[in-house]
């Protein structure tokens, strides 16, 4: 795993929690925030554009599955229902 890091420092950031704590070992957290951030934004200008339409979603607390607990919805149907 240490060969997955730039030097000894990089690893021991990994090591501690202080960096690359987005569950990607090799992709800094500030470089995985900005690419993010890009998403996002790209996101809000094809929902601005009128290219795509804006949704919703439901938190769902209690489902056990964090992948599954926030319920996308579109037309106030969940989407994943059947799940």
């Amino acid at each position: 795993m240490k060969d997955c890091f730039q030097d000894d420092i990089e690893f021991e950031k990994f090591k501690t929690g202080e960096d690359y704590t987005n569950l990607l070992s090799t992709v800094k957290d500030a470089d995985y925030i900005a690419h993010c951030n890009q998403m996002v934004h790209a996101i809000h200008q094809l929902v601005e554009s009128g290219e795509v339409k804006a949704g919703s979603s439901a938190w769902l607390e209690t489902v056990p599955m964090p992948f599954l607990q926030l319920a996308a919805l579109m037309d106030g149907e969940w989407l994943d229902r059947h799940v």
